[in-house]
Parts: structure tokens; sequence; C-alpha cells
């Protein structure tokens, strides 16, 4: 299919009426991923508000609460264009429609946008409160470690998987909490450890069906080194070891049934996924990544939704 004839983010989103550069840092941000950004903040926020029975500090503080999602969305930003100005060997054959390899874009330039991202999002966490802006610090910092050389994480085995759940996993969700409550609180905590573990082993999805690039560019993870076979066990394994903290967790907790129904749905969409395995291997029609990571975000989406529902619920009972 030719480049122009695609839609979306992988043709540069044709059919919306804006200019070539304006389109280009569109797509430099990846909307989808920053919408993931936001519903975790969202989500996150009102399960704070549920377990401390305190929503009315979400609408005596609703401008602090969008303004800390703001800064966060705003990291993602510079995540986005971070990577994609140093995965430019990587992109220039798994992602050739990307503002980098099709040459709309500088390198330079998308890492300037990056650094001034990255600043302003630490003005603003820096005026929330000193927990958020330490976790946003932490969030930077990781960010760049993970992308950049000499350290640049993703290329070492492990430490790639690791550093991604320990970042967009337990420190984003602490991140979240602590915009408006008290990031020690238990829940926060227990939250933390569960999602960098399901992070850490779900996003192993985003390396399939990158593999040429990855290896040309020296990246070692499980499917590089082991094949796409093991990398699919491991991944799965990884998950269920996140459903079960989960559940024993909601049977310890005090809303056991709410989190356990919802833990089983979490199981029902697992077990999907691993028999359509193979199919959900291949290059997703609509987003940059394989089925498997799109439908690893459902789930985390599904239960950071269920979740929130069931915190305010229980209140409200």
């Amino acid at each position: 299919m030719e480049h122009s004839k695609i839609v979306g983010i992988k043709g540069g989103y044709p059919r919306v009426p804006l200019g070539v550069r304006v389109k280009a840092y569109v797509q430099l941000l990846r909307p989808m991923t920053c919408l993931v950004v936001l519903l975790g903040g969202l989500t996150t926020t009102l399960m704070a508000a549920g377990y401390n029975n305190d929503f009315s500090r979400l609408f005596d503080k609703q401008l602090v609460w969008f303004y800390g999602i703001g800064t966060l969305l705003l990291i993602q930003f510079g995540s986005n264009a971070l990577n994609q100005g140093c995965d430019v060997v990587e992109d220039g054959i798994n992602k050739p429609y990307r503002p980098v390899p099709t040459k709309r874009l500088g390198v330079n330039e998308v890492k300037t946008f990056a650094v001034l991202a990255f600043v302003l999002a630490l003005f603003r966490a820096s005026m929330v409160n000193e927990w958020f802006g330490f976790f946003c610090v932490v969030l930077i910092v990781l960010t760049i470690l993970y992308s950049m050389e000499p350290v640049r994480f993703k290329k070492r085995l492990g430490w790639s998987n690791g550093v991604l759940g320990v970042a967009r996993g337990g420190v984003g969700y602490l991140a979240c909490w602590s915009i408006l409550f008290d990031p020690m609180d238990i829940p926060a905590m227990v939250g933390a450890l569960i999602l960098t573990v399901y992070v850490a082993f779900a996003w192993i999805s985003k390396d399939f069906g990158d593999t040429m690039g990855d290896v040309a560019a020296g990246n070692r993870n499980l499917v590089t080194c082991y094949g796409e076979k093991l990398a699919s066990n491991v991944m799965f394994g990884g998950i269920v070891v996140s459903g079960v903290l989960f559940i024993v967790v909601g049977l310890l907790g005090a809303l056991k049934l709410g989190v356990v129904v919802l833990g089983g749905i979490g199981i029902v969409y697992v077990v999907w996924m691993k028999l359509k395995s193979n199919k959900l291997i291949v290059q997703d029609k609509w987003c940059e990544n394989v089925g498997l990571w799109k439908h690893a975000t459902i789930l985390l989406a599904i239960m950071q939704v269920g979740l929130a529902i069931i915190y305010v619920g229980s209140v409200m009972r």
C-alpha cells in the first residue's frame, strides 16, 4: 500500500486539514499513547479519592488535578520525541513513515522539543507538591537513561523492560496518585508494585514486529535474543503473575468481590490473547505496534476504569 493512501498515524494523518509540519508534530507526539496517560491520571486520582473518602478534594482542587495530568502529558510528549530522536536506525527500518525518517522533522529538532517539554514539565511539577515533583524528576531521568547513550537501557537485555515497568508502571502510577493524595497510601504502593510487574512483562509485546530494526541497531531483547515463542511465553507468564498478585491483594482487602470479579475479567481477556497470540504478533492496522501490544494496553485500560468504578462505588454505597 502506498504511504499516501494509509490513514491514521502511519500515513501522517492525510485526512487532517493541517500543514505538513504541524501534522508531523502530531505524529511525533503519538496521541494514542497520550490518551493512556490521560486515562491513568483520571482513574488513579478517582481511586485515591475513593480510598481516602475525600471526593470534595477533587472539586476543591480540580485545577491542580488537571494541571498535574497536563504535566504528565508533557513528560509523555517529551518521551515520545526523545525516543524518536534516538531511534533513527530502528525507525528507518521498522517505522519509516515517522517524521524523522521521512525528513519532515530533524533529529536535533525533536531532541530540542523533548528538552523543552521536560523543562516545562519540571517547572509545572514544582508548583504542584514535593512528591509529585519528585516522581516527575524520576520519570524524566528514567526516560533519558532508557533512550540516550551511553546508558541507553533500551539496548540492554532485561533492563529495557525493567525500566519501562518502573517508569511507565509504578512511578507513573505514584505520580498520578500524588497529585492530590499521599503516595504512601497502601493501595498506591501495592498498585505501583503490581503495575510495575504488568508493564515490565506486557510491554515485551512492543518488540514483536520490530526485530529487523532492533537487530540493526544492536538492541538486545527477548525477541531478538531468544525468539518470538520464548518471548511470548515470558510475557504471558509475567502478566499471569501480575494478575495473581492483583487477585491476592483483592482478597486481602476490603473490596474483595469487586476486585476478584475484575480480576476474573482480566484472566478471561489474557486467555483470549494467548489463544489468539499467533495472529496478534503481526503489525496492527491502526496502531504503531503489534496487536498484542494494543490488547495489552486495552486490558490495562479496562483494569484502570474498573478499579476506579469499584473505589467510587464503595464510597457511594
